[in-house]
């Protein structure tokens, strides 16, 4: 997250980061349709970015865990997952780069709040996403203990990897947003 929740990861409904080009796009050389006023101004498009991107706009719905529950995944759903997949993988890739990666920069991979601390399944989907990149260097995930990160009862910080053995650890932070 940069100055706003805009920058960043995109998100239930909102844009994450974008080419700056599309404010102007959408306030200078929009075009008219049901949804868009003749001339859309600038609250419009930040209203645009803020309540009307991320996953609402891909998949129809901002709550991710009914996004993974489709049995079977639509195509907006399997679009959002892949999208947010990559994205994460890129900063991922990014701050292991940036911290010096299995030398010893990395300690560990945090997950945290809604998605973060309420999915197991988005948690190995981005761990196995990691490990294709990093291979063994980053260890491996406990399955159990990754199910198990909801009866954790008061416990902050759950380490959710297999073993602990210098390679880089997987731990989900239980935290309170709205604090």
């Amino acid at each position: 997250m940069g100055l706003t929740p805009l920058d960043g990861l995109p998100g239930g409904s909102r844009s994450g980061s974008i080419d700056p080009s599309l404010i102007f796009h959408y306030t200078s050389h929009a075009t008219q349709t049901d949804q868009l006023p003749p001339s859309v101004h600038l609250t419009h498009a930040e209203n645009l970015l803020n309540s009307q991107s991320g996953f609402k706009a891909l998949a129809g719905t901002s709550n991710f865990a009914d996004i993974l529950s489709q049995d079977p995944l639509s195509s907006e759903g399997k679009l959002t997952i892949d999208l947010f997949l990559d994205r994460v993988s890129t900063y991922l890739g990014s701050y292991w780069l940036k911290l010096g990666g299995g030398t010893g920069g990395v300690d560990a991979f945090v997950f945290a709040g809604g998605i973060g601390e309420g999915s197991p399944q988005f948690r190995k989907m981005v761990l196995d996403v990691a490990r294709k990149g990093f291979g063994d260097v980053i260890g491996g995930l406990d399955e159990e203990k990754n199910k198990a990160v909801e009866d954790a009862g008061d416990e902050v910080v759950v380490d959710i990897g297999q073993d602990k053995s210098g390679k880089v650890r997987f731990l989900v932070c239980m935290t309170d947003e709205q604090v």
